[in-house]
């Protein structure tokens, strides 16, 4: 784990590493959520299979 030392250095040092993730999962939700009221939702849905499960069936044969 990255929070091994105690104080405020190492409370900074964590949200330093997890902080862009979260930011990350916002701004994805936010336009994820604006595609959606664009196109009809069974479209959106396509898509975003497409958009999802390309890259992980290109990352399966990495596990195995």
């Amino acid at each position: 784990m990255c929070c091994q030392q105690s104080g405020r250095v190492a409370l900074a040092g964590c949200a330093k590493r997890f902080y862009p993730l979260q930011v990350f999962f916002v701004i994805s939700g936010y336009f994820s959520y604006k595609l959606y009221l664009r196109y009809e939702p069974r479209h959106w849905l396509k898509v975003r299979m497409e958009r999802v499960s390309i890259p992980r069936l290109t990352a399966v044969p990495q596990f195995f």
